[in-house]
């Protein structure tokens, strides 16, 4: 009686494995079902598009199915419908299965705000939830709506825009047209530039040399090299009739007339009178000015604050200007008093509290009282940022603190900074070390590449001669196929003995040894045996596909076999459709 028991329960068992959909279609709250997918799209509408065994269904957030997978590919729901994907064509699904809109198009995006962007051969249209042809299927290329009521097409090689009831509201007439822009798309039309609102109307016609774009309500015009100001409306409210004009900003716009600058308001007022021969831009509160070949400072309401007995000068920073008087160069504040002597060759604008000078071919910095906090003895300087300051002496790079002590060694060829990044990669001969921008040592220049990954806050060390690039924020290098890891402090995690690795992800990093694939923890721990022909990555859920000896099973983050790795893929497959019923994954 028990073994024919145990008979039944072992034919249950595979008939279960033999029916995978089955299984995923019974009811279960356990999001941990979501394991078993191969991907799974963001949930929009309670409902995501998920990947099994390369085929495409829907989901519920517990995991459970609720469209079969049988599509190529699979849009989430959107606005109560799927665009779903077979035999190279798309259509329209509903929540219930039901095919709404048929699979016809060469392409299909989500619904919004009633309609969706479809593709029939090389032509684009919009089509309403019963697969109406709403904006005809003719256009080489359409925009989004993006909430608006109109959105720019293109037939042929002329734009136009057209409304979402498929109204062209203005026909392909425009060679080019922008990106809408708070509400207002520039266009081009034989060479000219105009704009067209949201709502469709052309407000300022093609008629412009160029136009610069609106800021603060107005827009630089040029016609016929003469420039002047448009309003939102397309009203010239400043005439065309400036040499150059810049932007407004802070209700000023600098603009030049008859060979003089000066600066003007909204309504074209001269604000500060056009009589400089150069100008700055405002800079706290103040502009450096140009007046018979000497320079001083006007404020916003072109009052004369310092005056012009400069031969050159800069904007304020920190309370203070540059400025050049008898050939040399001091600082003056906003009062026109002389607050460090005009002595040096040259002089920049302070920052964090030190400007840099230049005496006798050499830079340095001072305080600003003058004080000269580092002495002029480098051939190249930049300006403090974040505490340090990257000089150079002779041929070599390094950095300095306020008060001249090297945090970074001045010994390098030359020194690159992570964009983005935290720190600093320095040269010396043919090889590479890494410091923080703080000036913290994180790697000693003994290296021939390195390169930062930000996942788990680790950084990876790399000996290389070539590269391959993982993805858009990582490159590897190698030589003679070895590499390792340290961490964020410097911390050695691996030395160089892998043929290769990749970035870590969930805490574990893929490594490949003498052929074999496995994974390591953050301490070097190999935690998934380096034993494998192929690991394919860590699914959502904790399983990893692996491969040995043409067979496929599945290995979870504690590195144990799940299903071992004697099972067709197919096979495989469906055990893990099984497993991901228990939470024991």
């Amino acid at each position: 009686m028990k073994r024919a028991l145990l008979f039944v329960m072992v034919i249950f068992a595979f008939l279960l494995i033999g029916c995978s959909d089955d299984i995923v279609e019974e009811k279960n709250n356990d999001t941990s079902l979501l394991s078993i997918y191969d991907y799974v799209t963001p949930f929009h509408d309670g409902y995501a598009a998920a990947k099994l065994d390369d085929k495409w269904g829907i989901v519920d957030k517990s995991g459970k199915k609720v469209i079969a997978f049988e599509y190529d590919y699979a849009h989430a729901f959107n606005e109560g419908l799927a665009s779903i994907k077979r035999d190279g064509k798309y259509g329209y699904i509903n929540k219930k299965a039901q095919m709404v809109i048929p699979i016809i198009y060469d392409d299909a995006f989500s619904f919004e705000g009633g309609l969706a962007k479809v593709k029939t051969g090389k032509k684009w249209g919009y089509i309403n939830k019963e697969g109406k042809e709403i904006i005809p299927i003719k256009y080489n290329r359409i925009a989004s709506f993006d909430k608006r009521e109109i959105t720019p097409y293109q037939i042929d090689d002329k734009y136009g825009f057209v409304n979402k009831k498929g109204r062209e509201i203005i026909p392909p007439r425009y060679d080019y047209v922008s990106s809408f822009r708070k509400d207002i798309v520039q266009v081009e039309l034989n060479n000219k530039y105009g704009f067209v609102n949201k709502d469709g109307k052309e407000v300022i016609s093609p008629r412009y040399d160029f136009v610069y774009g609106f800021n603060e309500g107005m827009s630089p015009v040029v016609v016929n090299q003469k420039y002047g100001y448009i309003n939102q409306k397309g009203e010239e409210v400043i005439p065309i009739m400036y040499e150059s004009a810049y932007s407004f900003y802070g209700g000023l716009a600098k603009v030049r007339r008859d060979g003089r600058w000066g600066f003007i308001d909204k309504t074209g007022k001269e604000i500060i009178p056009l009589q400089y021969a150069n100008s700055e831009s405002f800079h706290e509160g103040l502009v450096a000015v140009s007046l018979n070949g000497k320079w001083g400072f006007v404020d916003k309401t072109g009052k004369e604050i310092i005056s012009p007995i400069y031969e050159s000068a800069d904007s304020f920073y920190e309370g203070l200007a540059a400025a050049r008087l008898h050939n040399k160069w001091g600082f003056i504040d906003k009062a026109g008093k002389e607050v460090i002597p005009f002595r040096y060759e040259r002089v920049y604008p302070f920052h964090e509290g030190l400007a840099r000078i230049q005496y006798e071919g050499k830079y340095g910095f001072i305080d600003r009282g003058g004080r000269l906090m580092i002495p002029p003895q480098y051939s190249e300087a930049y300006d403090f940022n974040n505490g340090l300051a990257q000089v150079k002496l002779g041929l070599n790079w390094g950095f300095v603190d306020k008060v001249n002590k090297e945090i970074i060694p001045i010994k390098y060829k030359y020194i690159e900074e992570f964009e983005d990044r935290d720190f600093l990669k320095v040269f010396l001969g043919d090889k590479v070390g890494l410091y923080t921008k703080e000036g913290k040592l994180i790697l000693e220049a003994k290296y021939d590449d390195i390169d930062t990954y930000d996942e788990d806050n680790l950084l990876f060390l790399i000996r290389s001669d070539e590269y391959d690039k993982i993805n858009k924020t990582f490159i590897t290098m190698k030589l003679e196929g070895k590499y390792g890891i340290i961490d964020k402090k410097g911390k050695e995690i691996a030395p160089p003995q892998y043929d290769h690795i990749y970035y870590f992800k969930q805490g574990l990093a893929h490594v490949k040894l003498h052929g074999k694939w496995g994974y390591i923890d953050s301490n070097n721990k190999v935690i998934v045996p380096i034993k494998y022909d192929v690991t394919y990555g860590f699914e959502r859920g904790g399983l990893c596909k692996v491969k040995l000896d043409d067979k496929y099973g599945y290995v979870n983050q504690k590195g144990e076999e799940i299903i071992p790795p004697r099972y067709t893929k197919e096979e495989a497959k469906k055990r893990r459709v099984l497993l991901g019923k228990s939470k024991d994954i």
